[in-house]
């Protein structure tokens, strides 16, 4: 991006314990730094001491500083200080206590880091550091805040959970001098404007990021073994994994059967292991121990269901295993923090047990694992919360640019995605388009045999500034002239066995269908092609079935762009037109993983097959994202073809895999769309995929 403000290369970290082993969301955004060729200086306040590195944090080993409470290099720094600023030094003591002194442990902790943080600010002096950020309200931020006063280098922090409500004594001071604020949560933002009149203008909400393409949905062919649970988290009081353990043990009573893992280690663990022992739940409760990210991700895919009793009064802020367990397309089962309504809607993407309850945490628990399917419905739902919120592709350019450029840089890393509308045209990409479509147009052969297949996508009046929205006027118009040219408009299976070499396909054929199943084509499509007796395939992607669709083309943009509901699809199909399958989520197939591929295109077949009772014939690649692979995935998944978005017409004999299509947009006349029923701008489009595809190489 370009600001006024020269990017900063030097930035300090200032940390409580770094690498900490369940800290990961901190280290995502220092390896966003790190991608952005800066490395930063970490200060960490004690040594680490977590038998578990994350491979990520390896390569910061080397920029991290570590002091001891009285070092000789902290006790000469106290002397040095002392002797240089003893006014500064006296002012920065005298407002630690007097904010702090009705919490002497606070009062206590924050004198006591006190001198390694005086070292710790001639360092940042000596590295030519340009700013700090600090990692949690608490003691981290006092110490950045202290270095910024002894040095003048800006500073800024962002809090997070316990830091905040535990003991916020020193934060109005905090906020009013730091250059700028980030929190992770809505409700920490309103907390924070309660106790600071400049939390409003310098607070920023940023949720921490994840991956979403290293966390990813696994397919998972049914086994018939019991539900696997799963619990993630630091085996702490704040987790209620007690409360876990006394609710399996009703639900064992109960008869159900199920398998619990609980991933993570802590100083809990022996009174734990003792537990399960006492409940008999040694044949379905597992322990694992300190587990790497690496490690978590294959357990969160072979979970069926995610359990987090957190307890309230202990635990604040959004987990961030809720987020991670999401994303695989897991349930959650969890308890009502202040923040959850921002990740998860009770009854939409898990359950909500009371505080402390284990009896409604087991009620809880055995709905869901008596229910597969709302299991199923739950688990999509969440992953396109996640990607709508919590994508790091998203979240990370709230926290790097203001680091890099100041906080004016804030409101210019806005990752909100809205509705791409379509850029004007210039006139030499007019010339050249006209040049090609009518030398295309001259040179079409003229296969009588072909099938031509339009694309569609949406029709509606709302959105007339993007290309791929067609105005319900227009598109009647459209479909009128379509009927009345003689050209027979087949169902695209029909014509697909035609292309096999199986039956006649008659002259000038054509087949109608429409991608990503928006609630428009039900509104206004259909109507006009059941007047005209015209039959279509509707693609639809089963995770945004009666949902508002995440497609990024349309997010965050008008509360009517949902998706068609089961029920609309069934009066699809009861009206004759075909429900094809569009993947689960509308990922680009291309770059995923096999398995990651099979949770797409098998996964919704399955969904297909278990809420219309009929398996679909016919699949179309998210954004034409295909391979050889994928190619591949689709037969085995049942499907009969599939079709792309590359420009043409099918003559017989073509692979049913790699059907070709036209497609319409809302730029098109009568005329052009005429024009592309003879192929005339086949060599146009060809041209303008080649030139995307060279621009994305």
């Amino acid at each position: 991006m370009s600001s006024a403000r020269p990017e900063r290369r030097r930035i300090g970290y200032l940390l409580s314990l770094f690498p900490c082993y369940d800290e990961t969301f901190i280290l995502r955004e220092i390896k966003g730094l790190s991608e952005r060729g800066v490395t930063p200086t970490i200060f960490s306040l004690r040594r680490r001491r977590d038998p578990v590195i994350q491979e990520d944090a390896r390569p910061l080993m080397a920029a991290t500083r570590y002091l001891g409470y009285l070092a000789p290099e902290v006790v000469a720094a106290v002397g040095r200080t002392l002797v240089r600023q003893p006014r500064t030094l006296a002012g920065i003591v005298g407002r630690i206590v007097r904010a702090t002194w009705r919490r002497p442990l606070t009062l206590a902790k924050s004198l006591a880091l006190l001198p390694k943080t005086l070292r710790f600010a001639e360092l940042a002096r000596e590295e030519g550091l340009e700013h700090l950020h600090a990692h949690w309200a608490s003691y981290p931020s006092t110490s950045a805040w202290v270095i910024s006063r002894l040095t003048g280098i800006s500073w800024s922090f962002t809090c997070h959970a316990h830091d905040l409500f535990q003991d916020p004594s020193l934060l109005p001071e905090k906020i009013a001098r730091a250059e700028f604020v980030l929190t992770c949560t809505a409700d920490n933002k309103r907390f924070l404007e309660g106790i600071s009149p400049e939390a409003a203008r310098k607070v920023s909400v940023s949720y921490h990021g994840l991956d979403v393409g290293r966390f990813q949905p696994a397919f998972r062919p049914a086994t018939g073994e019991p539900p696997q649970l799963l619990a993630v988290g630091s085996l702490l009081p704040c987790k209620g994994f007690d409360l876990l353990i006394e609710a399996c043990r009703r639900l064992k009573q109960r008869g159900l059967a199920f398998r619990l893992t609980l991933a993570g280690g802590g100083p809990l663990e022996a009174t734990l292991r003792e537990a399960i022992a006492r409940a008999e739940l040694g044949d379905r409760v597992r322990l694992t121990g300190y587990v790497t990210q690496a490690q978590l991700v294959p357990l969160y895919q072979a979970a069926d269901l995610f359990v987090l009793p957190a307890v309230l009064e202990m635990h604040w802020g959004i987990p961030n295993v809720l987020v991670e367990a999401l994303a695989c397309a897991v349930p959650v089962v969890t308890t009502g923090l202040p923040s959850l309504p921002e990740l998860v809607e009770d009854g939409v993407h898990g359950l909500v047990a009371a505080n402390r309850d284990p009896e409604d945490l087991a009620e809880k628990m055995a709905a869901l694992i008596a229910d597969p399917a709302r299991r199923h419905a739950m688990g999509l739902a969440g992953r396109r919360r996640v990607e709508e919120r919590f994508d790091i592709g998203r979240t990370i350019p709230g926290v790097l640019e203001p680091l890099l450029h100041g906080p004016e840089a804030a409101g210019a890393a806005s990752n909100a995605a809205g509705l791409r509308l379509k850029t004007p045209v210039s006139p030499l990409r007019r010339a050249v388009k006209r040049a090609v479509v009518s030398l295309t147009a001259m040179a079409v052969t003229r296969d009588a045999d072909a099938l031509r297949i339009l694309m569609y996508h949406r029709i509606n009046a709302s959105h007339p500034g993007d290309r791929l929205s067609i105005h319900p006027d227009v598109f009647r118009g459209q479909m009128e002239a379509l009927a009345g040219s003689g050209r027979p408009v087949l169902p695209l299976s029909e014509a697909l066995t035609a292309l096999r070499c199986a039956g006649p396909l008659p002259k000038g054929a054509v087949c109608l269908t429409f991608d990503d199943g928006f609630r428009d084509n039900f509104d206004f499509a259909l109507p006009v092609l059941e007047r005209l007796g015209l039959p279509a395939t509707f693609f639809v992607v089963t995770g945004h079935v009666g949902t508002a669709s995440c497609i990024d083309r349309y997010r965050g943009c008008c509360d009517e762009d949902r998706s068609m509901d089961w029920a609309q699809l069934r009066e699809l199909i009861a009206q004759g037109h075909a429900v094809g399958g569009h993947s689960r989520s509308h990922r680009e197939l291309a770059d995923l993983e096999p398995d990651q591929v099979r949770w797409e295109v098998a996964g919704c077949h399955a969904d297909l097959l278990g809420h219309l009772g009929r398996a679909p014939e016919l699949f179309c690649y998210p954004r034409g994202s295909e391979s050889p692979l994928v190619r591949r995935v689709v037969a085995e998944a049942g499907y009969a073809g599939a079709c792309t978005v590359k420009p043409g017409a099918n003559p017989r004999g073509v692979d049913p895999f790699g059907l070709r299509r036209t497609e319409i947009t809302g730029d098109d006349s009568l005329e052009q769309m005429s024009e592309k029923l003879r192929g005339g701008f086949d060599g146009w489009h060809r041209l303008v995929q080649h030139v995307q595809s060279w621009g994305a190489a």
